[in-house]
């Protein structure tokens, strides 16, 4: 039988809405490929929804399980622990990361703006890697039509290797709000309670500032979808966007092989920095994702 998307980002099946824990609740790649979806929360999508719904974010079902979480450590708030319990634990879950009311949809646009703009026609994807100091690619990455950057990527003193402006900006959890320049669109991400609470106080404070939009949950499931297995990594949510936000794509900064120079090694291979604008080193986690 088939599946269908519904407005939140549910699946049904015969005009019914499957909930987590019902058999046959589970992800499927519901854009076939072609994203269709909400890019980032807005008035538009939600305001169809009742006062008090949940706003829902697609989560792996072993996200949520509560053997990943030994004491005193728990599941994010808002987890479906009880879905969590699904024998396949790639299978799909969801986060409630907030609910729907009146504060919560004055601080979202009235429309998805990246729904609502004609797509670009080059865009430049501006990883962090320190790879990007071998070569003086700025004045190349600067003729793109958009620029898309991530997390504390700067250009200023790196103008030559990484550009002088950005166009997009996607943000993780660690820089909720970071822009360079007021121009900046940031998408921000907000995959669980607390986070969406911390997003939604820093649009109040600075509701007249830089142009901030929530990763809606439609657009979360796809990149998942995209991924297949694994953690998705800020940088590859980039590369997804930009797949459906550009008519071509050129991708700046992105190496795996960061770390000390070894004595036999090529430069290419070995020395380079895990960023190109701090001397930050990657923790467990980052190593075995980016």
């Amino acid at each position: 039988e088939g599946v269908a998307r519904d407005d939140v980002g549910g699946v049904v099946k015969k005009g019914q809405k499957l909930q987590p824990g019902d058999e046959g609740y589970k992800g499927v790649d519901m854009y076939k490929n072609h994203f269709s979806g909400s890019f980032v929360m807005n008035q538009e999508k939600y305001s169809k929804l009742p006062d008090g719904e949940p706003v829902r974010i697609t989560k792996y079902k072993s996200q949520c399980a509560l053997d990943q979480w030994p004491a005193p450590n728990s599941p994010p708030r808002g987890c479906d622990t009880a879905a969590a319990t699904a024998e396949d634990p790639r299978s799909r879950g969801y986060d409630r990361v907030g609910q729907v009311n009146a504060e919560f949809l004055k601080l979202l646009p009235e429309v998805d703006v990246f729904r609502a703009m004609p797509k670009f026609e080059t865009c430049a994807v501006v990883g962090n890697g320190g790879s990007l100091l071998l070569n003086e690619m700025g004045a190349e990455i600067d003729r793109h039509q958009a620029v898309i950057r991530f997390n504390g990527g700067i250009t200023k003193g790196f103008q030559k290797y990484v550009g002088s402006r950005t166009t997009v900006r996607v943000l993780n959890t660690q820089h909720i709000g970071f822009h360079e320049f007021e121009d900046e669109m940031l998408l921000q991400h907000a995959t669980n309670q607390n986070t969406m609470e911390a997003v939604l106080v820093h649009r109040l404070k600075h509701a007249d500032a830089t142009a901030m939009f929530i990763t809606d949950g439609d657009f979360h499931q796809y990149v998942l979808d995209e991924m297949g297995d694994g953690a998705a990594s800020n940088g590859f949510y980039g590369v997804v966007f930009a797949k459906e936000m550009c008519k071509s794509v050129t991708l700046y900064g992105f190496y795996k092989n960061w770390g000390p120079k070894q004595a036999g090694t090529p430069r290419a291979s070995s020395g380079i920095k895990y960023h190109y604008y701090d001397k930050v080193e990657p923790n467990v986690s980052q190593k075995g994702r980016d």
